[in-house]
């Protein structure tokens, strides 16, 4: 193991994010809307924890000095799982330095900031703060700096890291643990060139949407950061209420901020390639990608199942309501186009592992609920900055499915698995494919059990809850801490967050997170004793 080229690539990810960190210092400032009183402590905590990240890094890169030889695949592993915990801790320090609090009188413990933290890096969004609208509690540039681990996190963070060290058949390598194309698709040779073009999709998007929300009568503030969590499909918001807060608010029109969020949404959970080819003039490739077709298929069909069983359970509103919207046609259709949108933005958020919320989706039906749960187990495209375990694997085990069936009265034929016409997937790949599928179950469930093995029944009993209750909701906990998506059921649902758990659960949470995000293998590998000899 080459120790030292290892601590020459983990010192730019300290660079990194002790740099990222200045950009949220403006925000203390009473010209940005900062309030001194509340803002000294986090302007103090965030410069310091910039100052631990450049001492981080230097320390690295001087144990990296003279580091030679070739990145080998094991660096690269270790490159890869290691910058995501380090970005984690680093990430972690501003919230305990700032002293920031997840509710009113309760300062955060350093394993809520590593969850939050993690929440943040691995675009997750789940949360332990319960008062994010109180600046007593929560100083706006530590909300700010919340928003830009999404950033950082989403697609930027690992793609920009290979811009700059990416050499050959490593940076290649990197590249492919973070997008997990299944077969890859690159519209140019050049690894680098590749991931540039990227980045600057995934800035562009960025910039497009702050001006869309902006336009749309946000503040600079909330535009910049709900534009860093939606392309990064993170789902932080900086309202405690989520996007479900512009509703409430008559001066904005929600609705059109919910529509432009869904746009987006889509395009984040879209292979990012796709995206590039449409920029170039060709949206035929995207129409005619298997992938992108079953993923825009799986959103429209789920929002129509939502709509029909919300109707008809009678989800969506009460009987007064109701009444009142049937007195003309006109209300009644646009009572019924508002409940339509709540569908598609709920299952385009889930999809697309955002996380998002304008409701208390685990109030509805229990079929809904279900279609939420699977949506949030196959997660939106690969190559894209959604979770879950990618619609592409989804499609590979339907068909290798439909040919084990063929082979109980066939069963000497023989057939390649194709996911569009000219692209053939070979055995190891589809082998790759179930092992993940089967792997990315077992890990929640085992998640669950240790959680509920530790986890006490207070909450469930201070809102009484069986424990049937508290079972659903610790196993969706687990799916949604591995598809990185946030919210879950109950407790931790649209209204709910993570700050009653224990520490010991949030450490585990954080670990799945971290699972999640780096698809399984990349960090079960370190844990393998022959991982770590030399031959």
């Amino acid at each position: 193991m080459n120790y030292k080229i290892i601590a020459r690539y983990l010192s730019v990810v300290s660079f990194i994010v002790g740099f990222s960190m200045l950009f949220s210092l403006p925000w203390a400032f009473s010209f940005f809307g900062g309030d001194w009183q509340h803002e000294e402590r986090a302007f103090l905590g965030l410069s310091l924890s910039a100052l631990i990240s450049f001492a981080c890094g230097g320390l690295l890169l001087a144990l990296g000095k003279n580091a030679s030889g070739e990145l080998f695949r094991k660096e690269t592993l270790v490159i890869v799982a290691f910058s995501w915990i380090l970005a984690t801790v680093l990430g972690a320090l501003p919230y305990t330095l700032s002293q920031t609090m997840r509710e009113v009188g309760v300062r955060m413990s350093m394993c809520d900031a590593i969850f939050e933290s993690q929440s943040g890096i691995s675009t997750t969004g789940a949360s332990v703060i319960n008062c994010l609208e109180n600046p007593a509690c929560v100083p706006r540039a530590i909300l700010f700096w919340r928003s830009t681990t999404h950033f950082l996190g989403g697609f930027g963070f690992m793609a920009l890291f290979v811009v700059l060290l990416g050499q050959g058949t490593s940076g290649k390598a990197v590249l492919r643990m973070e997008q997990t194309k299944v077969p890859p698709r690159t519209p140019q040779a050049k690894i680098r060139e590749t991931t540039r073009i990227l980045v600057s999709i995934y800035v562009g998007m960025n910039v497009v949407l702050f001006l869309c929300l902006w336009a749309l009568g946000l503040s600079v503030f909330d535009a910049l950061s709900h534009a860093f969590s939606t392309i990064s499909t993170g789902g932080f918001s900086t309202f405690q209420m989520s996007i479900g807060h512009f509703a409430a608010n008559t001066d904005l029109n929600a609705g059109l901020i919910e529509l432009t969020l869904i746009l987006f949404m889509i395009f984040s959970g879209t292979n990012f390639v796709l995206l590039y080819w449409c920029l170039r003039g060709r949206p035929g490739k995207m129409f005619a990608d298997t992938e992108w077709r079953t993923y825009i298929g799986i959103i429209a069909v789920s929002t129509i199942l939502l709509f029909a069983f919300g109707l008809f359970y009678n989800d969506f509103s009460s009987g007064n309501e109701t009444s009142q919207a049937t007195e003309s046609a006109l209300g009644f259709a646009m009572t019924l186009m508002g409940y339509f949108r709540t569908c598609l933005f709920q299952v385009t958020s889930i999809m697309t592992t955002t996380g998002f919320v304008t409701t208390q989706y685990e109030n509805w039906n229990a079929l809904s609920v279900l279609i939420i749960l699977l949506l949030m187990y196959i997660g939106g495209c690969s190559g894209s900055t959604a979770g879950g375990t990618k619609v592409i694997r989804s499609i590979l085990g339907f068909k290798l499915l439909e040919q084990e069936v063929e082979r109980t009265w066939r069963p000497n034929v023989v057939r390649s698995v194709q996911i569009d016409r000219d692209q053939s997937v070979d055995r190891d790949m589809i082998s790759g494919v179930v092992f993940f599928l089967l792997l990315f179950i077992v890990m929640i469930v085992v998640t669950a059990l240790c959680v509920l093995a530790i986890e006490p029944n207070t909450i469930w009993e201070q809102i009484g809850r069986d424990q049937t209750g508290k079972f659903a909701d610790i196993l969706a906990s687990s799916l949604s801490m591995y598809s990185n998506i946030g919210p879950a059921l109950g407790v931790t649902g649209a209204a709910g967050n993570f700050g009653s758990f224990t520490e010991a659960t949030k450490i585990i949470f954080s670990l799945a997170m971290l699972l999640g995000r780096l698809e399984l293998f990349t960090v079960l590998a370190l844990f393998l004793p022959s991982f770590w000899r030399k031959r």
